[in-house]
């Protein structure tokens, strides 16, 4: 036996005693994502792995093994992804479970599924580029907000604008797409009385936000700074939509428009992938962290003026600082300070960044995305 290809392993590097199923799931994951992405499928969330008996061969190969001098790999071999083991002492020997059946065929299937690129600003040179370029990687045409039928959308949805930023004191919010809310976009895509203007109930695909700062917000705990890409979610999700998933970027991006360009860290992109500057790192990341030494040196003014006012009416001015009623506010001063050092030597970083790459928007990453919704739940649960 030997796999069709390799997608973990190849080094003939790993034991089965080396590695637990679960780790070696996790590493094996990524793999399959980027092979995913090399067929032109823009994610494997979702894809179902059969696990039992997988482990259960790991188990006894690295209880009771069979082979004098073991290693795991996985790929594919007849179509179907699986775990095998081989003894690099012994060619005759193998043994393997399936991870996923037919999984070719599973990339084959869902590669005919159409996905829509919309261009949602027509005449803006910079989306008609980007939505050009997406459009020839999924092997499609560029549709209009009025030309889309959405009532017949098998495949994912790609929306293709420019994203608006708003600069918040330490964060970066996306808050509109191609000058459309979340409200706007829930609307166009679910609003219509014609069935073919809104998505069907049972929509399970995936929805791209190819715009800057779709997935930039935060924190969790705070909703009205939810990324945009999950507000998006949460709205459709009200509306019945349970089965959508919706993807953003998390920063200012950029499309590839011809094969071979890569990122900052040297990885290359194929014609309509996505690479997207780190928000924190780009000129409103920059802004960001000035807007939060504003607010901190105002919080430390406050409290200093305070501490200047209850000191002159003290008994003894000369030792009010040492007072208990002094000592937490303080403490306060001290913490508050330690964060605007911390934040000033960050405005320090991003500008020598951006002053050494040449780009206000500092480095960049191929690939990187922010998901959100069943798809994402689906990959938690299946690596638990």
């Amino acid at each position: 036996m030997k796999l069709d290809s390799v997608l973990l392993g190849d080094g003939k590097n790993i034991k089965p005693s080396t590695m637990k199923f679960d780790q070696l799931l996790n590493k094996v994951t990524p793999e399959i994502e980027a092979d995913f992405q090399r067929a032109g499928l823009p994610t494997s969330a979702g894809l179902a792995i059969k696990d039992k008996e997988a482990r259960a061969l790991l188990t006894i190969e690295t209880t009771k093994p069979r082979a004098k001098d073991p290693y795991v790999q996985v790929g594919v071999w007849k179509k179907d992804l699986v775990l095998a083991v081989f003894d690099k002492s012994n060619t005759k020997f193998d043994a393997y479970e399936v991870l996923v059946k037919g999984y070719e065929d599973v990339k084959a299937k869902l590669l005919q599924k159409q996905t829509e690129v919309v261009n949602l600003q027509p005449g803006n040179k910079t989306i008609d580029k980007a939505s050009k370029s997406q459009a020839k990687k999924f092997g499609t045409q560029v549709e209009t907000e009025d030309t889309v039928d959405l009532g017949g959308l098998t495949g994912d949805l790609v929306l293709c604008a420019h994203g608006t930023p708003k600069v918040l004191p330490g964060k970066v919010i996306g808050v509109k797409l191609g000058g459309k809310t979340v409200d706007d976009l829930v609307e166009m895509l679910t609003g219509s009385k014609e069935a073919s203007k809104r998505i069907a109930k049972d929509y399970s695909g995936t929805i791209t936000l190819s715009g800057c700062f779709t997935a930039s917000g935060g924190p969790e705990a705070d909703r009205q700074d939810d990324v945009f890409a999950k507000k998006l979610l949460d709205a459709l999700v009200k509306q019945g939509y349970k089965k959508v998933t919706v993807v953003g970027m998390p920063g200012p991006s950029w499309t590839a428009q011809s094969k071979g360009m890569k990122d900052a860290h040297g990885t290359k992109l194929n014609v309509g992938d996505k690479g997207v500057f780190h928000s924190g790192q780009s000129e409103e990341g920059l802004e960001s962290q000035k807007l939060l030494a504003k607010q901190l040196r105002k919080e430390i003014d406050l409290l200093t003026d305070a501490l200047i006012k209850n000191s002159s009416k003290a008994k003894d001015p000369t030792t009010f600082l040492t007072s208990p009623q002094a000592k937490p506010v303080l403490e306060k001063l001290k913490e508050l300070e330690k964060k605007l050092e911390g934040v000033r030597k960050e405005v320090d970083r991003i500008a020598k960044q951006q002053k050494d790459v040449g780009d206000d928007d500092g480095i960049d990453i191929a690939h990187m995305k922010g998901t959100f919704g069943f798809k994402a739940l689906q990959e938690a649960l299946k690596l638990r």
